[in-house]
């Protein structure tokens, strides 16, 4: 009885120290829920303010999700990589901003795909409410705000900062370079290989998907030519042209009969990012697949020229979303397994060191 008696002391002893450790741990930063109110669209932001606890001002990060239904974590591949470079961040004396995108989360504003009524210039006008309540509190230092994006946040932080010229910094993370609809066609190139087309088919319905593309950026309302398009699309694959009904071409490639589309493929990232002054990290991954170095490297060198201050980096064995596992990079994630790569993180950090 005795024996039991210590053995439960020691475990409590054990607990409290863990529970003391941790709570230490924890009170080296600071979490805040905050809200900001987009009046012309007439939605309101959630999102984490985070801060080291001590008192001060703090340089800031605005952090700028890619592409997707994304929270202000990010999770990706079930790992939340917004909350992973939030707290490397905290722990090197960054405060830290990371919102849910309008329509997901806490974030009020339509629901459903992002590829659809909700556009790429409308989550520029989300980050600029959100640089600017940044701007207001007594907290940072608001002399070195500076945004971080992901894929198409790295299109968005570019559009930000020839907005805001007191943006201090910008960090691109597999940041396109180039007009949309030529990311957008160098993607199907890439996907119908990975699928296993016939090389004799590919080039048939590339044709096709480039008909598609410029319809889609001229006018995208004529349903003549929409279904047209569709037949001729499914025809290109194979399809007997009887069989290509109007339902079977809605199925196919309605989703991309949206303002998203026409939109993205209208941007072209270089018209902003040789307006930018401040320094600029971008860095690219060799194994990334949706925004390439082939396609993106030099255009985004050429677009960079003018600034006085700028890095380009290109990580060996990073995909497009820069987590490993252990590490190593997967061609598939394990989910709720993948972490921040170290090599990014360190990229990020001596940069910021230094331009800082």
């Amino acid at each position: 009885m005795k024996s039991n008696h210590i053995i439960l002391l020691t475990f409590l002893s054990l607990f409290l120290f863990v529970q003391s450790v941790y709570n230490q741990s924890n009170s080296s930063f600071l979490q805040e829920e905050i809200t900001v109110y987009n009046k012309a669209a007439n939605i309101t932001l959630s999102g984490t303010f985070s801060r080291p606890a001590a008192k001060g001002k703090y340089p800031t990060v605005l952090l700028i999700w890619g592409n997707g239904p994304h929270t202000r974590d990010m999770v990706i591949s079930g790992s939340p990589v917004f909350k992973q470079l939030a707290d490397s961040l905290n722990q090197a004396g960054y405060a830290v901003l990371r919102m849910d995108k309008r329509g997901f989360g806490k974030s009020t504003g339509p629901k459903g795909d992002s590829e659809g009524v909700t556009t790429t210039f409308d989550l520029l006008d989300d980050m600029q409410y959100s640089y600017h309540f940044l701007q207001s509190r007594n907290d940072v230092d608001t002399s070195k705000i500076g945004l971080f994006g992901h894929s198409e946040g790295a299109t968005i932080a570019p559009m930000l900062a020839s907005r805001e010229p007191s943006v201090k910094f910008v960090m691109i993370l597999c940041p396109p370079a180039v007009p949309g609809d030529s990311i957008f066609l160098a993607q199907r190139i890439h996907n119908m290989r990975e699928l296993g087309m016939q090389e004799t088919v590919i080039p048939k319905v590339y044709e096709e998907w480039k008909r598609l593309v410029a319809f889609i950026e001229a006018d995208f309302s004529d349903d003549a030519t929409y279904y047209q398009i569709g037949i001729d699309f499914l025809v290109a694959h194979g399809l007997e042209k009887e069989k290509a009904t109007h339902e079977f071409v809605d199925q196919v490639i309605d989703a991309f009969r949206m303002p998203w589309y026409q939109q993205f493929f209208r941007i072209d990232p270089a018209e902003y990012l040789s307006q930018l002054k401040m320094p600029v990290l971008a860095i690219f991954g060799t194994n990334d697949t949706e925004v390439t170095t082939e396609q993106n490297l030099l255009p985004m060198t050429h677009a960079l020229t003018g600034n006085p201050d700028n890095q380009i980096t290109v990580l060996n064995e990073h995909d497009h979303f820069f987590i490993l596992h252990k590490g190593q990079m997967l061609k598939k994630h394990k989910f709720g397994e993948m972490e921040f790569s170290s090599a990014t993180w360190q990229t990020m950090k001596n940069w910021l060191d230094r331009v800082l």
